[in-house]
């Protein structure tokens, strides 16, 4: 059992955290129905036009009937809350609690072990210092379709529950159940002002309320067999179904801009109008996995194992998407704004009114309309086999080798505003061969070759657009993807002198046909997933543990470790990006040149002390691939180093005491563009200094 707290320079008792205000169980990661889409518009019989329609003179309407049908759209446009914009509040601390139980009884004379968990953490993020920008060539020089200020704050709650049961059914034969369940929420406010195309003379500001809630539920059913009779066959199986779930209720975006003269203006020309969106995803798993082994001898009495095996994996899911925008009839347009330019006045009572135009008609201050939908459902079916055999040639040297069969059933449906189907069906033998060779008791060679997959996800399919602000980039997926076929080609040398140490070095060549990337595609910063023809990715791997003793017998305590991977990737550049005069070759899109990490570990047994320092960076990487037509340069993340430092001490034979220091280096995380040897700013953020203390009891 544990409890623990820590603070963060950004985050941290900030008076001036953003937030807003939601529901009574947001502390729970659970909405207590505030957000909810009301019960009236649910049922998507509700349109707004008719409603219009029916305030107009003419086809028999009297005045009674046609104020009726006026009040009507102003009531159904009040249902939905006020709130719009975000708001200052004092965040809390980030705190976490965890506990759990365990234990091995007998049950009709036989093992059954057993343990149970829970857990709840509560944690802040905040950043007041971002900025976000956009931008594409003209020419021979960038520009700048906007460049925003970026605050953002993040609660995010999560709490879950295992359960684990094992049972020796016979000294043969055990039975297992798992079973996890685990609830997150994430609550977002976010706020971005500054400059945005097209409105050159203005200062263009839009604002985010976000709340996200994920579930995962999975229950597990396995099995361990031996049977003497039968060649000593061993047998493990595995049968799992899990469910997931994503919930963002009343997902709501507004923007403005404010001129220099104080004039408050909702531009629908030039960005969308202030909207709300209602999404749910829905997806079902379920998992068959059996493995079975034989052991044999072959010459010399030497061990060998054959294996062989079968697995599915069924996957069904379903997203729907009910979204909502303000429109108004009112001429000048959104007046009521002008009121200090606050957003949370948008939709007061004041401000919900309509007027009798003496035409016959009646000019609206605003209302709300149900705009068409982006749904899909997606269903995907894997079936495999394999076999295997491990065979020595000599007592030091032996071969793995065997093959895998696999087919892939993947299907998408969209329907609502974008429509189309995305449909794989594809089979593929998976061979794979490696070698160890024992050059020492403690030392190998290892070379292997292997050919696995990467499909695509429904995500990268499906149609549908999703951005993370107004005026930001709308990820769309492809239905035309394809699965990603990649070889595989490894050598590796290693050497454990001691216990816990390690000296290892590795050399690594993939080919990867049809890998998949995110690419710039349209001139309103719509970004997909695109196949590319072609990539090869290779380099060296350096890992090392070694203990400080052999150096002095007073460092026997202290240890060091780290890997260092020097990687290469290559992708031949397409039409599509020759504008920007690149070379013909250029990196694979989220892989880095570079990835280090280093550790090193004091543990002293007689004290009940442990410090640990963890130091990790990651060399550029490309985000995402520019393009031609628009002229928009790559997108790359820069590297960020890492520090982090844990110190765990041992008050008791019960009590321990753990202090944590995460992030030391506090780097700016940073995406840029890159021309003409200049960068510029795609997003950047600082996250901030975390100290954390908590205090375990075991029983």
């Amino acid at each position: 059992m544990g409890f623990g707290t820590s603070y963060n320079t950004q985050s941290s008792l900030k008076e001036d955290f953003l937030s807003y205000p939601g529901g009574d169980l947001d502390w729970l990661g659970l909405d207590d129905g505030t957000r909810e889409l009301p019960a009236e518009w649910e049922a998507g019989d509700i349109n707004s036009q008719e409603i219009i329609n029916d305030t107009r003179s003419g086809g028999g309407r009297s005045t009674e009937s046609r104020t009726a049908a006026a009040d009507e759209l102003i009531r159904l446009t009040s249902l939905f809350g006020p709130l719009m914009r975000p708001t200052r509040e004092t965040s809390g601390l980030d705190h976490n609690f965890n506990a759990s139980v365990g234990d091995t009884k007998k049950l009709f004379g036989r093992d059954l072990g057993f343990l149970f968990g829970i857990s709840y953490d509560r944690d802040y993020s905040f950043y007041g210092n971002g900025t976000t920008g956009r931008h594409k060539l003209s020419g021979d020089s960038i520009e700048t379709d906007l460049l925003l200020t970026d605050v953002r704050g993040v609660e995010e709650v999560n709490w879950g529950s295992l359960a684990t049961l094992a049972y020796k059914v016979s000294e043969n034969h055990e039975l297992g159940l798992n079973f996890l369940f685990n609830h997150n929420s994430e609550d977002e406010a976010r706020l971005q002002s500054g400059f945005l195309q097209g409105f050159e003379d203005s200062t263009f500001e839009t604002s985010v309320l976000h709340y996200t809630i994920r579930e995962l539920r999975s229950l597990q059913f396995k099995g361990t067999h031996e049977f003497p009779q039968l060649l000593d066959l061993k047998t493990d199986w595995i049968a799992a179904v899990s469910s997931t779930s994503q919930d963002e209720p009343d997902l709501r975006f507004f923007s403005f801009d404010r001129t220099d003269n104080g004039r408050i203006n909702v531009a629908l020309s030039g960005y969308d109008a202030p909207t709300r969106y209602f999404r749910e995803l829905l997806e079902d798993n379920q998992n068959l996995k059996l493995d079975n082994a034989i052991p044999f001898n072959v010459w010399s009495g030497l061990e060998s194992q054959l294996k062989f095996g079968a697995y599915y994996s069924g996957t069904q899911r379903t997203y729907e998407e009910r979204r909502y925008a303000y429109n108004t009839s009112s001429n000048p347009r959104w007046q009521d704004l002008v009121n200090g330019g606050d957003p949370n006045a948008f939709l007061s009572d004041d401000n919900l009114t309509y007027q009798a135009t003496g035409r016959g008609t009646y000019r609206f201050n605003k209302y709300i309309q149900e705009l068409p939908y982006n749904n899909y459902t997606g269903d995907q079916s894997i079936h495999a086999l394999y076999s295997m055999v491990d065979i020595p040639l000599i007592e030091r040297w032996k071969i793995i080798t065997g093959a895998r069969y696999e087919t892939t059933d993947l299907s998408v449906d969209n329907y609502g505003e974008r429509t189309g189907n995305a449909t794989i069906n594809e089979s593929a033998i998976l061979p794979a061969a490696s070698t160890v060779y024992e050059l020492k008791d403690d030392m190998n060679l290892r070379m292997a070759f292997g050919k696995t997959l990467a499909r695509p996800t429904f995500r990268e399919i499906a149609l549908v657009p999703v951005f993370d602000f107004i005026g930001g980039d709308i990820l769309i997926g492809n239905p035309d993807l394809d699965i990603t076929s990649i070889h595989n080609y490894d050598l590796r040398w290693e050497w454990f002198p001691k216990p816990a140490e390690v000296l290892a070095a590795s050399l690594f060549y993939k080919t990867l046909s049809s890998p998949i990337e995110k690419q710039f595609v349209t001139a309103n910063r719509q970004v997909q997933y695109q196949n590319r023809d072609e990539a090869i990715v290779y380099g060296l791997e350096l890992e090392a543990r070694k203990s400080l003793e052999t150096i002095s017998e007073n460092l026997s305590d202290f240890t060091v470790g780290g890997n260092f991977t020097y990687v290469v990737s290559e992708v031949n550049v397409t039409p599509f990006e020759y504008e920007f005069g690149r070379n013909e070759t250029r990196q694979l899109a989220g892989q880095s040149p570079y990835i280090m990490n280093f550790d090193i570990s004091y543990n002293n047994d007689r004290t009940g002390t442990i410090v640990s320092l963890f130091y990790n960076i990651f060399g550029p990487r490309l985000a995402v691939v520019g393009s031609s037509s628009p002229a928009r340069p790559n997108a790359f993340e820069q590297p960020v180093g890492t520090l982090d430092l844990t110190i765990s001490q041992s008050l008791s034979d019960h009590w321990k005491l753990k202090f944590s220091a995460k992030n030391l280096l506090d780097p700016t995380v940073d995406v840029t563009q890159e021309f003409g040897g200049q960068e510029y700013i795609y997003s950047s953020y600082k996250r901030g200094r975390s100290f954390g203390m908590s205090l375990s009891y075991d029983f």
